[in-house]
């Protein structure tokens, strides 16, 4: 049995669960039997104390033979702030198979969506900035910079319709002022960043967190399946990369911090002078 019980925020709880199932299979070559039931703290009521993963996944029986030890990347960098380009995705995606598929509620919700915005894949480009606290662990690009590579985009593509997704009311409506073709789900939440808040859903009732996380996978998974992302470096932009399985038509915007929470960044490279890969 793994007990993972690291707890932040969902996707950063998901990153820990993946890493902790490859650090076991690496020791143990077996695959683990994993107790999530100290994680997702932020989103279960006072004394929950069961594992509530199986709302937002469940397992598959895909299985994995031991040839070796695997890593998400051979970055010498934390996973969220890698170049997705270089994760291993064909080692990687057994594991994300097995232990992350959705569960059928929350492919109910992708269905949903899908059907209520009409979502034409083969058009979405999907672009995704996350500020607020996110800016103590990584440098945030301007809005300015998302808006200059959307139009690259749609320069490059004149039917591409933008899937516009942010915690930052502000960013939003810029985009969509800026261009035509949008689609903004409303069943997620996002707030102004001069609330002051570190994550939108710190302003959430608890018992409403459980419905917008699940409401939140499944958008991950949808903006995982567009032609094209735009998005910032951190957890949720991580696991779109991990369930599309691929970095192609992805654009990443990474600026390492010298520093993160105090501690040296070994990513940092003051001569950085290009940052989206």
């Amino acid at each position: 049995m793994l007990k993972v019980t690291h707890n932040a925020g969902f996707f950063s709880c998901c990153s820990v669960r993946l890493q902790e199932i490859i650090a076991y299979f690496n020791r143990h070559k077996q695959l683990p039997i994993v107790d999530s039931s100290r994680q997702f703290v932020l989103y279960k009521p006072d004394n929950h104390v069961s594992d509530i993963t199986q709302m937002f996944f469940e397992p598959s029986d895909v299985s994995v033979d031991y040839t070796g030890p695997l890593s998400i990347t051979p970055d010498g960098s934390e996973d969220q702030f890698s170049n997705y380009k270089h994760l291993n995705y064909h080692q990687i995606q057994p594991f994300v198979q097995r232990y992350f598929s959705l569960s059928p509620h929350v492919k109910e919700v992708v269905s949903g969506l899908e059907t209520k915005y009409v979502l034409d894949y083969s058009r979405i480009c999907v672009v995704y900035y996350r500020g607020l606290g996110k800016k103590i662990e990584t440098n945030l690009a301007s809005y300015h910079e998302f808006v200059g590579k959307a139009r690259d985009i749609l320069k490059e593509k004149p039917d591409t319709i933008f899937l516009i997704q942010s915690d930052e009311t502000e960013f939003i409506q810029m985009m969509c002022e800026l261009f035509d073709n949008t689609i903004v789900f409303k069943e997620i939440h996002h707030v102004s960043n001069i609330t002051g808040v570190s994550n939108s859903e710190d302003v959430l009732p608890m018992n409403d967190r459980i419905r917008h996380a699940i409401n939140f996978v499944a958008i991950v998974k949808i903006m995982s399946k567009a032609r094209d992302v735009i998005c910032y470096s951190g957890n949720c932009s991580l696991w779109i990369a991990l369930f599309r399985g691929h970095a192609d038509g992805f654009h990443q915007y990474l600026k390492p911090r010298e520093t993160i929470y105090g501690i040296p960044n070994s990513a940092y490279n003051p001569d950085q002078t290009v940052f989206w890969v």
